[in-house]
């Protein structure tokens, strides 16, 4: 049964496609997915793309890979870095036919919270331009996306009506009681949208009250469907077999026979019809994103193990379908099959390694989805790292998997030098991507190649943040860049290059950015340890230097003088050595020492470590001069 505004939608998103692009929306249960079927029935020629979710890793790769095979390309799909090649955008720009997308779910957030999340928007919105450059293209998208968001603010669009029906008991074969027994709880009269009978259907059946359901059924249209899946994963997980076959289910991205679902998901006899008829719809079974996410976030998760083991058995199920292990070649729907069962692949860890080193990957998106299981799922780094070194020897200048190959190598505690070069060449390949750049300084912090994490931190500077405007406004940059280069300095034990470079920064930006971020809260906690550090040197070294007489005393003066006029300049340490006392400070990019001269001078010298710029000069009365200020403000700046 079609909702009845299909039709009309369809027709006019045919006469709109004819001038250029045209962007479907409607609410939940409006039929989006089946107005991508029924005009690719209706549109000789036509190309379907019913895609993964706009958050799935591997969307990049689906796009490019299912769309080549729309066009017939047969050259390589993605350049060095991974990004889609020249002859694959200008093929899919020379294609005449009609394309049909489906775009699901929602985009990463315009200011990202993490640096895969950026990475991820990046990409998505990369894919969508290449698919732009088509003369006609329908784009059938969730009512959370907006076209702006996406460059297609050109596109004419077509809204689906809302679609509301009757509760039909008929309809639920074994579930036929439950049906009617909520049709008696609501009352004759009551429309709802299809999705939202057959949770509510679902949770009666599954022992869920009808006045319960019934005050969500009669309440809000706008939060029905949440609230619906939410009563029905509330009463799936009082059945531990029954939340595990969902969990199972849930696993599948796109629709899957019902044999095959229920031989995957195996749930508990007698609750087949709540997984194909109240879960999902069709045969193949097509689930809600919606639902599936509400679903995931009220049913306890499988085992690691138990998860792989259901992607294996998705894999092979995908597999009957593409029959191939290239993809180049395929049509587009052998395609998108062969896509899903490397997906599956991936996340099948051990299992599905065998199948999944035989696949020809023409996209490095298909790398990083097994890296990721490994690193994040199973924390198996060394698998993770040998997965993103293989990436790089298909897509020499991805700087998404130099960094994780670096990151994940670490993590294993592999050499050293191997880390360093794969920070040192994430940041050639992206020079401004801010995570990339804090991530090698404080690599070099780490190791303790102080000179050099100056080094890198002025080059990244001049990248990121050349004028320090982004620092001034920008709480994100501060929350993403500068904290994590603080607290690594922090760590270190150097905590005036810490605070030198955070103490530019205005009070209201550090407020901010302490709240820009999951973790950021660190920023506060951080500014109260340099502080503390800071005060506890300055009182010890006051300590120890009043009782001291002789050369002592007039060094003492010089560094009174510049302290006073240089508030905040770190304490110097204190040394006597067989050339007499000194006062030095000694820090990652620059050496400043005080020496007495004669009787009643001074003398200094100073050197900058990473420029190799240097001073020196005497001062016959222990007076600092504008040139050993200037040095002294260099050190109370880092």
């Amino acid at each position: 049964m079609h909702p009845p505004g299909i039709d009309g939608a369809v027709d006019d998103a045919l006469r709109k496609v004819g001038s250029g692009h045209v962007w479907i929306s409607g609410p939940e249960g409006s039929g989006r997915a089946t107005v991508g079927h029924v005009l690719a029935e209706r549109v000789a020629g036509s190309v379907f793309l019913d895609l993964p979710a706009l958050d799935s890793i591997d969307l990049p790769a689906a796009m490019m890979i299912v769309a080549a095979g729309a066009v017939g390309g047969a050259g390589p799909l993605a350049d060095g870095a991974g990004h889609a090649s020249v002859e694959l955008r200008d093929a899919i720009a020379g294609h005449r036919g009609t394309w049909i997308v489906r775009l699901c779910g929602r985009l990463a957030p315009a200011v990202p919270t993490s640096a895969d999340a950026d990475h991820a928007r990046r990409r998505v919105l990369d894919a969508i331009s290449m698919l732009s450059r088509a003369s006609h293209v329908v784009w059938i998208a969730d009512p959370t996306l907006d076209p702006r968001e996406v460059g297609l603010a050109h596109a004419q669009r077509v809204t689906l009506p809302p679609f509301a029906v009757d509760l039909e008991p008929s309809r639920y074969a074994s579930l036929a009681a439950a049906a009617k027994a909520l049709r008696d709880a609501v009352g004759a009269g009551v429309r709802r949208t299809p999705v939202e009978w057959r949770l509510a259907v679902g949770a009666v059946a599954l022992g869920a009250t009808g006045p319960d359901v019934g005050a969500i059924v009669h309440g809000s249209s706008s939060s029905a469907l949440g609230s619906l899946a939410m009563l029905l994963g509330d009463a799936i997980r009082r059945n531990a077999s029954l939340a595990q076959a969902v969990r199972r289910m849930l696993l599948a991205r796109q629709p899957v026979a019902a044999d095959d679902l229920l031989s995957i998901a195996v749930p508990p006899g007698g609750t087949e019809h709540i997984l194909t008829t109240c879960i999902g719809y069709g045969n193949p079974v097509r689930v809600s994103a919606t639902v599936a996410r509400v679903l995931s976030s009220r049913v306890a998760p499988l085992a690691a193990a138990e998860v792989e083991v259901s992607h294996a058995a998705l894999a092979q199920v995908r597999a009957r379908a593409d029959g191939a292990s290239d993809p180049r070649g395929l049509s587009a729907e052998r395609a998108r099959a062969w896509v899903e069962k490397v997906h599956h692949l991936a996340e099948a860890g051990d299992r599905g390694a065998g199948e999944w080193s035989l696949q020809v990957k023409p996209c490095p998106e298909m790398y990083w989805e097994r890296a990721r299981h490994y690193s994040i799922e199973r924390r198996q780094y060394a698998k993770a790292a040998d997965v993103y070194a293989a990436c790089l020897a298909a897509f020499p200048n991805d700087d998404y998997a130099h960094h994780y190959l670096a990151f994940n190598a670490k993590k294993a505690r592999r050499a050293a030098s191997l880390v360093t070069e794969h920070f040192r060449r994430a940041v050639e390949s992206a020079p401004d991507n801010p995570w990339w750049n804090a991530r090698r300084i404080s690599d070099l912090i780490e190791q303790r190649d102080w000179i050099g994490a100056k080094r890198e931190l002025r080059a990244a500077l001049d990248r990121v943040d050349p004028d320090g405007s982004r620092a001034a406004t920008d709480p994100w940059l501060v929350a993403h860049f500068h904290y994590w280069i603080a607290q690594a300095w922090m760590d270190a034990g150097v905590w005036y290059e810490a605070r030198s470079l955070l103490t530019p920064i205005p009070p209201s930006v550090i407020a901010e950015a302490a709240t820009a971020r999951p973790g950021s809260r660190g920023l506060r906690a951080l500014e109260r340890a340099i502080a503390r550090a800071e005060s506890t040197e300055r009182r010890a070294f006051q300590s120890w230097l009043a009782p001291r007489r002789g050369a002592w005393s007039r060094l003492g003066a010089v560094w009174r003088a510049l302290d006073e006029r240089i508030p905040g300049l770190p304490v110097p340490a204190a040394s006597e050595g067989e050339d007499g006392p000194s006062l030095v400070w000694s820090h990652p990019g620059l050496l400043l020492e005080l020496e007495p001269l004669g009787s009643q001078g001074v003398t200094w010298r100073a050197r900058d470590r990473v420029t190799a710029e240097h001073g020196e000069a005497s001062l016959a009365k222990p007076v600092p001069s504008d040139a050993l200020r200037a040095w002294a403000l260099r050190a109370r700046h880092g």
